[in-house]
């Protein structure tokens, strides 16, 4: 793996972080909209922090 770069294939991004002032619906609603764009724009999100109470529900096509 030592010829391998993946820079030339992988960009990582910083989307920013959830504001810390919502209630918890709201950051929720925060977190679940930045995921769909980043999915509607064929992203692939990779989440750092928060809790495990966001990640189906971010997910979930339904809503």
């Amino acid at each position: 793996y030592d010829d391998l770069c993946l820079r030339k294939y992988l960009t990582i991004s910083d989307r920013g972080n959830i504001n810390a002032d919502l209630t918890l619906e709201e950051a929720h609603q925060q977190f679940e909209t930045r995921i769909q764009q980043l999915i509607s724009n064929e992203k692939i999100p990779f989440v750092v922090g928060g809790g495990n109470d966001q990640s189906p529900k971010a997910l979930d096509p339904a809503g």
